[in-house]
């Protein structure tokens, strides 16, 4: 009985030193306090699941704390995210594409091969104008 009272007593000293700072780590990044709760929860949970395996020669116990409270909040951003329903518009880029920038050019050679350069400077700008940007492409 000695062995599990040993145990209690180490995940409170862990748990008081420890949760308020990966609480607080949470709180800034994911600016939701209930979320923060369950991040610093889990956390935890996830420390005192490794630490029979942990290393303390390999590196200290709160860095990997802090990383794994910054994954775990990346993982509830992306989540809500996700779940929000939010449309994000799309940037339309009205600029000619390669394809259209190389028709410009090889038309404004024509022009100049053909004896025009006053009418290849008119031109330009016409040819840019008759160019559609891409159309978006989806993945």
């Amino acid at each position: 009985m000695l062995d599990f009272q040993m145990v209690i007593a180490a995940a409170i000293a862990l748990n008081s030193r420890l949760a308020p700072v990966v609480f607080s780590q949470a709180l800034r990044i994911l600016n939701d306090r209930a979320e923060a709760e369950d991040v610093t929860q889990e956390s935890l949970l996830r420390l005192w699941k490794a630490a029979p395996k942990w290393k303390a020669n390999k590196a200290k116990i709160t860095t990997w704390l802090y990383r794994v409270t910054f994954n775990l909040c990346i993982d509830h951003l992306r989540k809500s995210n996700r779940n929000s329903g939010d449309v994000q518009q799309e940037v339309v880029d009205d600029t000619p594409d390669v394809e259209c920038n190389l028709q410009n050019k090889e038309r404004l050679q024509a022009l100049r091969r053909a004896g025009d350069p006053a009418g290849s400077a008119k031109a330009s700008g016409h040819f840019a104008s008759h160019c559609r940007p891409a159309e978006p492409r989806y993945f």
